[in-house]
């Protein structure tokens, strides 16, 4: 604010400086100087403005080296329930990580959950299938929510500008929609690396 008012105060005593000279001197007396001040003015303009845009290319340089790996969401739940297929499952984004639950021997369920980062191009993958199956139009309900023992989903997903929140039952659901939440599910299990473990398992048998 300080120095706001400072700059506010030199302007105005240089104007009023400029204006006085031209009443003493006269205009066509002032013009060579008036004219090699704004050559000179324009010139260092110029100067700093070359100097400013490096400083910001440099800036952007850095910003995209320090970029995450990938499209990473801002928002990313996804579950199955009522049977659903062996595998990761009870998918969550949270601190940076993709954190799901993978039941083992234990008891105790904390023990079931698991952490990953996947990389760049695991989710340049996922979103294309998220595109190829339009997760983004399905609705918020879908299916015949008073069956309780069929397979059912909940997800939500975010990334930049695109958000889809949908939950329901396949029974009741249209019969292309099945595959294409099966797709969904597979893909977040492709980001685990479980899918290329088993693939692993079965060309070694």
């Amino acid at each position: 604010m300080k120095r706001g008012l400072q700059l506010t105060f030199v302007a105005i005593c240089v104007v009023g400086i400029f204006v006085w000279l031209i009443c003493v001197v006269g205009i066509n007396a002032l013009l060579p100087h008036i004219e090699i001040g704004l050559a000179v003015g324009f010139i260092g303009l110029f100067v700093e403005y070359s100097k400013r845009a490096k400083v910001n290319t440099g800036r952007s340089r850095l910003v995209s080296s320090a970029a995450p790996n990938g499209p990473e969401p801002i928002k990313l739940k996804h579950c199955l329930q009522g049977g659903p297929p062996p595998g990761p499952n009870a998918f969550r984004w949270q601190g940076g990580q993709l954190t799901y639950m993978l039941p083992n021997r234990s008891l105790k369920r904390s023990d079931w959950d698991k952490m990953v980062t996947p990389t760049a191009a695991q989710w340049e993958e996922f979103w294309r299938v998220c595109d190829e199956i339009d997760v983004w139009s399905w609705p918020p309900s879908l299916g015949d929510v008073r069956v309780f023992d069929g397979l059912s989903w909940e997800t939500e997903l975010e990334v930049g500008s695109r958000r889809v929140v949908s939950r329901g039952q396949v029974w009741g659901s249209p019969p292309d929609f099945e595959p294409k939440l099966m797709r969904l599910h597979e893909a977040l299990q492709a980001l685990t690396g479980w899918q290329l473990k088993e693939c692993r398992g079965k060309k070694a048998e």
